[in-house]
């Protein structure tokens, strides 16, 4: 294979890949370069953590179900404040045969 320049080392370097990888690519173990190794390693800047964003569609969800928890919790404190039951002393069934036999008439 062909033999690296300094600058091309240089830009391998910079793009991330490690000198036994580069080395391995040109197919020799050391670059025949008169530049000291020492001088060929790059700079490094701290890797930038990315920010972990939350998915959109997670928060949606999560306040969908907020939301019904929410409307149930109401639905139930109504209908535990409303459930009334009509106890009466009357007999069901004699006021149904009561209707049938004779219905109460309507007054205009």
């Amino acid at each position: 294979m062909e033999k690296l320049d300094i600058k091309d080392f240089v830009t391998l370097l910079k793009a991330g890949y490690t000198r036994e990888e580069i080395n391995a690519y040109i197919g020799s173990e050391e670059p025949e370069t008169s530049v000291k190794t020492a001088e060929i390693t790059p700079q490094t800047e701290p890797e930038k953590v990315p920010e972990v964003q939350p998915n959109p569609d997670i928060e949606l969800l999560t306040s969908l179900v907020n939301e019904v928890k929410g409307m149930k919790t109401q639905m139930e404190k109504y209908f535990i404040q409303h459930d009334t039951m009509n106890i009466t002393n009357e007999d069901v069934a004699q006021r149904i045969l009561a209707n049938v036999i004779n219905p109460p008439k309507e007054t205009k």
